[in-house]
């Protein structure tokens, strides 16, 4: 009986990245990445039996198996492999023990209970059932489940079965994903049927229907939607369910996904040339006090620019807000957009920038409302546009500064110029080498006070003058 026929999967064939792929779980392997050593060792406490049949040989472990090849480790209760058979006559195999086998001659695998697949420390793959066929390049996994993090926390999906056809293409059943990271979900988003097929863009991901579950419940639903698995995060980020005095039950959904196309096209629009990362999502809270909150958000980040753009809105069933005001249009929201530009970029020393705030609220308790951290500690509403640019020792800014919402107290500018040198070597004998530091100003300034607090005065001035200093 030859016994050193046995491999995890046959190595050309790759069938496990491509299995962690559909999953996505996995990272393509480097083309500098050495290739697996030509044996296996295959860990049994049982003895192996075996039989010859059609020129083929059939080797059988049970209660319990372990396969390691390379950095990968394969462990199932019931392992059967279908081996081309040697002409050779190797002397027989000892009761237990580790074996070592060789990776080319396995043409069939079969591993049954508790099925697990690791890569290095990271277990990529749980299943009750791993099938592959090396001579035609198909596999099928049974009750397959994959684990893993990301940028937006873990990614859990589980499916009924998993078909891998010759031609790279994938087919789920029974396919579920989620962020919850609990054995029981308590949500998931479940979709009968889902195929992944490989392109030169990357895995693309199709299903069927899709169904929002909360503790078994379905809560939502939408149509079968494709996108580029290697491109995209889950299209539905997360979900949760609470209750407030304020807000009444609250049903939230998070969705988000790529926007690297239309961020980079946003760029072009503005002379830039490198590509631009970007990431588009939407908030959608359905609130029983106030109805149905939308959030759309947009950001972006490149070499030359970033910045980001949200906005959101309800229709506000409640007639007083949360501190008892008499709420006058249910039409309420925000816009807010931040956006850099550097043009001209050579070193710190050496650059040209753009700064550009929009904000804009539809009353003054909208962000105390629904936005109460941001209202409590974070940045003050601003609408201005700022240029600025630096070479060498000297700098120019360029301020204009406006208001959106009259409800707020703020000084504006029309605008504000401002030119700095800064520590220049003196030319003049009689100040001895000194550092000169310069600061001309050239500002028109109008304190805006709040519309409804008529104690505040409204103030202009003009202002021209240059600072003179020496080091």
């Amino acid at each position: 009986m030859p016994w050193n026929y046995i491999s995890a999967v046959k190595s050309k064939a790759r069938l496990w990245p491509t299995l962690v792929a559909c999953l996505i779980a996995s990272t393509p392997t480097s083309a500098q990445e050495p290739p697996p050593p030509q044996e296996t060792t295959i860990r049994s406490s049982e003895p192996l039996f075996g039989f010859l049949e059609d020129g083929q040989a059939v080797l059988v472990f049970l209660n319990g198996v372990e396969v390691i090849q390379s950095n990968r480790r394969l462990t199932g209760k019931t392992l059967v492999l279908v081996l081309a058979e040697r002409q050779d006559n190797p002397p027989p195999a000892p009761a237990g023990g580790d074996l070592l086998v060789e990776n080319s001659r396995i043409q069939e695998i079969y591993l049954e209970g508790n099925v697990s697949i690791e890569e290095g420390d990271e277990r990529i793959l749980g299943a009750s059932l791993f099938y592959a066929d090396n001579r035609s390049g198909t596999a099928w996994v049974k009750e397959g489940e994959s684990r893993s993090t990301g940028s937006s926390g873990p990614l859990v999906i589980r499916f009924d079965q998993m078909r891998k056809l010759a031609d790279g293409t994938r087919s789920l059943e029974g396919l579920k994903y989620t962020t919850c990271d609990y054995q029981h979900l308590h949500w998931y988003v479940s979709t009968p049927l889902a195929t992944i097929t490989p392109s030169p863009k990357g895995d693309i991901l199709q299903t069927s229907d899709n169904t929002v579950r909360v503790a078994g419940v379905p809560v939502f639903w939408w149509p079968g939607l494709k996108v580029n698995l290697d491109d995209h995060d889950l299209l539905l980020k997360k979900i949760s369910l609470g209750d407030s005095s304020r807000l009444g039950s609250e049903l939230g959904t998070v969705w988000g996904g790529n926007a690297d196309n239309l961020a980079t096209s946003l760029g072009v629009a503005l002379g830039h040339n490198e590509p631009v990362k970007g990431s588009w999502e939407v908030q959608a809270d359905l609130y029983g006090k106030r109805g149905l909150f939308l959030e759309p958000s947009f950001e972006y980040h490149g070499p030359e620019m970033k910045g980001s753009a949200l906005f959101s809105f309800i229709n506000d069933s409640a007639s007083t807000d949360h501190l008892d005001q008499v709420i006058g249009d249910g039409t309420r929201g925000r816009l807010r957009m931040q956006h850099r530009s550097w043009l001209n970029r050579k070193d710190f020393d050496d650059f040209t920038l753009v700064d550009l705030e929009v904000s804009y609220l539809s009353d003054r308790n909208y962000l105390n409302e629904y936005y109460e951290r941001e209202f409590k500690a974070g940045k003050g509403q601003e609408t201005y546009v700022r240029y600025e640019s630096v070479h060498e020792d000297e700098a120019i800014t360029v301020l204009a500064r406006g208001r959106l919402n009259d409800f707020d107290t703020q000084v504006q500018y029309y605008p504000e110029i401002q030119r700095r040198i800064s520590a220049r070597p003196t030319t003049k004998p009689w100040l001895f080498g000194g550092l000169l530091t310069v600061r001309d100003i050239l500002s028109q300034a109008h304190l805006a006070p709040d519309e409804d607090q008529p104690t505040v005065s409204s103030e202009r001035n003009f202002r021209a003058g240059r600072r003179v200093q020496v080091d």
